[in-house]
C-alpha cells in the first residue's frame, strides 16, 4: 500500500514525500519483476541482475542452477535448456511413442533435477539407454554433456520380462525362481519397445497383471508385486487361468504333475517326460477322453514296444467318448 504524507506538514514537504513514495513503489515493483521465476521453466533458476536480494533478519538460499552460475539467471543456461528440450522432442519424433491415456510410452521428457544438479532424459519402455545416447550424442554433442538416462519399464515391460526370465532354459528347471526387478531391468537393457512376441507370452502377462489389480482393486501393478506373485506361485496357474492352447504333453502334465511331484511345471512350464506321462494314462482308470486323445497323440514319438498299447486306448476312448446322436432323436419334433 503506498503510505501519503501526513497533511500537517507543509505543501512542500507532502509532494517531496509523495514523489519519493512513487519512486520506492516503481522501485520495488522493478525488483520483483527481475526476481520472477518461471515455474513451467525446468531450469529453476532466479534471474536477479545487482546480486542476490536482501531482507533483513532472513538468509539468502540461492537456488540452483542448471548451467552452474550459483542460482542466478545465465542466458547460457536457458539457452542450453531450450537446446535440451527441444532434443527430446526431436527424439521421440524419431524412435516413436505410444499413446495410451494420460502416459506416453516412448516420449522422451527432459527433466532438471535441483538436488543433483543435472539434467536427465527420462522415458518408458521406447529405445535402449544406448539408443537415446548415441542420438544425443549425435544431435546435440555439446547441450547433451553430462546429461543423464533414465529408462523405465512398464507394468507389461516387467511381467513380459518375468514370463521370459522364468522360462529361461539356462536356469534349472526344478529350481524354484527368485526373480527381482533388477534381473527384469537387466534382461531388457538391449531390447528396444518390449512386447510379446508369441500369443502364450501375451496371455501369460496379461494373466499376471489381471490377477494383481483384481487382488489389489487397483489398475496398476509395481514391479516388486510382479515378481512376488510369480516367485510365490509359478506360471501353471496363469496359464491355466489364461485358456492358452496347450500341446498334448502339457495337457497331461497339467493333470499329473501334481501326484507326480513335478514343480517344474507349477513354476516354470517343464513338461514330464513322454513316456512317464504315458504310462501314467495307461494306469489311470478315470481318464478322460481329452486325456486318453493326448496319450494317443504322444504315440509317434515313444518307443516302439509302446505301439501295442494303441489299441487299448483306443478302445477305452470309444468307451469313454459320449454317444454320437443320430439326428433322429425321439423327443425331436422334425422326427
Amino acid at each position: 500500500m503506498l503510505r501519503t504524507a501526513p497533511v500537517h506538514l507543509p505543501p512542500a514537504d507532502r509532494l517531496r514525500r509523495l514523489q519519493d513514495a512513487f519512486t520506492k513503489a516503481a522501485d520495488d515493483s522493478r525488483a520483483r519483476a527481475d526476481r520472477y521465476t518461471d515455474q513451467d521453466d525446468a531450469n529453476a533458476v532466479r534471474p536477479v541482475r545487482d546480486g542476490p536480494p536482501r531482507y533483513p533478519g532472513r538468509a539468502v538460499v540461492p537456488r540452483a542452477s542448471p548451467a552452474g552460475f550459483g542460482g542466478y539467471w545465465c542466458p547460457m543456461a536457458s539457452d542450453r535448456a531450450t537446446r535440451l528440450r527441444r532434443l527430446a522432442r526431436t527424439l521421440t519424433d524419431r524412435f516413436g511413442f505410444q499413446a495410451g491415456g494420460s502416459h506416453r510410452r516412448g516420449a522422451v521428457e527432459a527433466q532438471w533435477s535441483a538436488s543433483a544438479r543435472a539434467w536427465t532424459f527420462a522415458w518408458t519402455d521406447g529405445p535402449t539407454v544406448a539408443q537415446v545416447r548415441a542420438a544425443c550424442l549425435e544431435t546435440e554433442p555439446t547441450a547433451s554433456e553430462g546429461v543423464r538416462y533414465a529408462r523405465a519399464l512398464s507394468e507389461g515391460a516387467v511381467a513380459l520380462g518375468v514370463v521370459r526370465l522364468t522360462l529361461c532354459p539356462v536356469t534349472d528347471a526344478n529350481r524354484r525362481p527368485l526373480l527381482r526387478p533388477a534381473d527384469i531391468e537387466a534382461l531388457l537393457k538391449d531390447e528396444p519397445s518390449p512386447a510379446p512376441c508369441t500369443d502364450r507370452e501375451r496371455a501369460l502377462v496379461y494373466a499376471v497383471l489381471y490377477e494383481i489389480h483384481d487382488a489389489h482393486h487397483r489398475n496398476q501393478a509395481r514391479a516388486e508385486e510382479i515378481c512376488d506373485i510369480v516367485n510365490r506361485y509359478g506360471l501353471a496357474v496363469f496359464l491355466r487361468r489364461s485358456g492358452a492352447e496347450l500341446s498334448p504333453v502339457e495337457v497331461l502334465t497339467a493333470r499329473y504333475a501334481a501326484t507326480h511331484a513335478h514343480p517344474a511345471w507349477r513354476h516354470r512350464l517343464a513338461p514330464m517326460d513322454a513316456v512317464v506321462l504315458f504310462r501314467a494314462v495307461r494306469e489311470d482308470p478315470r481318464a478322460t477322453t481329452e486325456l486318453i486323445t493326448a496319450a494317443l497323440a504322444l504315440l509317434p514319438g515313444l518307443p516302439a514296444e509302446y505301439a501295442a498299447a494303441e489299441a487299448e486306448l483306443r478302445s477305452r476312448l470309444e468307451r469313454t467318448a459320449p454317444p454320437v446322436r443320430s439326428g433322429k432323436d425321439g423327443n425331436s419334433p422334425f422326427r
